[in-house]
């Protein structure tokens, strides 16, 4: 039996038996990559703001808030980007939505919308199939089933060598031409995404690749209670003390102290798709600990790095596009594919 004869039984066997998975790991794969973006989309009112010279003070804003939602205290403030609306969490649940331009609140909300549980829902459905530790066991060898799938499809694609759709021909060549040039195109960028799909469902794996222990995080610095007693100091002059630390890194989260020897932290994106955290005494402004990503263990940068590769989160719009792109070919695929054997199941 010859190598393409292998290569196209394994190719056609193999496609069957894992084809709905390969469609629903591409079709979520696909809704995933803007999953943030859905909900700011559909409520533009309430997400989006008009970048201008200066803004207000965060404490300002952040006195502002609380005051109209007492007795909720502000957990955390999302100051992710300058044309973003800032959120600010509040202690029962409900999140606040201000133009820090303006100091306008623009909404409130109760906890999560429907688009955002969607997305929650979508995303346990990618991982593992909504069926716990077995659901997540089945999604690593559908995903290795991939990885068989593209070797053998270029050996066959190697006879015929189609590089493009012939449009005008009949449904059946259509269909062919489309399996083939779909998978000759999108081909690395799907073993990308099984590689680090594989990777992320393995910690043991990047620990053994980089040769490091598995990151235990510390116990959270604390705050100096000052004598005599005082209250927190400015918010935005903590901010400077933690962009001094880390001054590259720009700021995208800031988790408020709920106890009152508990620290500030700001929360920082790093390169690589890392992210690093600084804490501040509250009180005195002082440096408690910075995370830096970059002297993170190596396991945990790699699989930072990884998650941020699949997620196409590593160029922002461009790669999450093009990671899009690769999980609606690889439906295109199943659905070509599938077509292909039925016509030759039916004569």
């Amino acid at each position: 039996m010859s190598l393409r004869d292998v290569s196209l039984k394994a190719h056609l066997y193999v496609g069957l038996a894992a084809a709905v998975f390969l469609a629903v790991a591409g079709g979520t794969g696909a809704i995933l990559a803007f999953e943030t973006d859905y909900d700011r989309w559909l409520h533009p009112s309430l997400w989006y703001v008009t970048p201008r010279d200066a803004r207000r003070p965060e404490e300002a804003l952040l006195k502002h808030v609380e005051a109209q939602f007492a007795p909720a205290r502000v957990e955390e403030i999302n100051v992710e980007s300058p044309r973003i609306a800032h959120v600010f969490t509040l202690t029962n649940g409900h999140r606040v939505f201000v133009d820090p331009y303006e100091d306008l609140i623009r909404g409130e909300r109760p906890g999560i919308s429907r688009v955002e549980a969607m997305g929650w829902f979508v995303e346990r459905l990618h991982v593992g199939l909504m069926a716990g530790p077995f659901g997540r066991w089945f999604v690593d060898v559908g995903t290795a089933a991939v990885m068989l799938l593209i070797p053998t499809g270029l050996v066959l694609w190697w006879r015929r060598r189609q590089w493009r759709v012939g449009w005008a021909a009949s449904w059946r060549r259509v269909s062919w031409d489309l399996h083939n040039t779909i998978g000759l195109y999108g081909c690395v960028t799907l073993l990308i995404l099984c590689v680090t799909g594989l990777l992320l469902a393995s910690d043991d794996a990047l620990l053994w690749i980089t040769r490091t222990s598995p990151w235990r995080v510390p116990p959270l610095p604390r705050s100096v209670l000052p004598d005599p007693p005082r209250t927190r100091l400015d918010l935005d002059q903590l901010a400077l003390a933690a962009d001094r630390a880390l001054p590259a890194s720009p700021t995208y989260a800031i988790r408020l102290p709920m106890r009152e020897r508990s620290p500030v932290q700001f929360l920082k994106h790093a390169g690589g798709g890392g992210r690093s955290t600084v804490f501040v005494d509250e009180y005195a402004g002082t440096i408690l600990r910075v995370d830096d990503f970059s002297a993170l263990p190596g396991g945990y940068r790699a699989h930072e790095l990884v998650r941020a590769i699949h997620t196409g989160d590593v160029f922002g719009t461009p790669t999450r596009i093009l990671m899009t792109l690769s999980s609606l070919g690889l439906v295109s695929l199943v659905v070509t594919g599938t077509f292909i054997w039925w016509r030759k199941v039916i004569g």
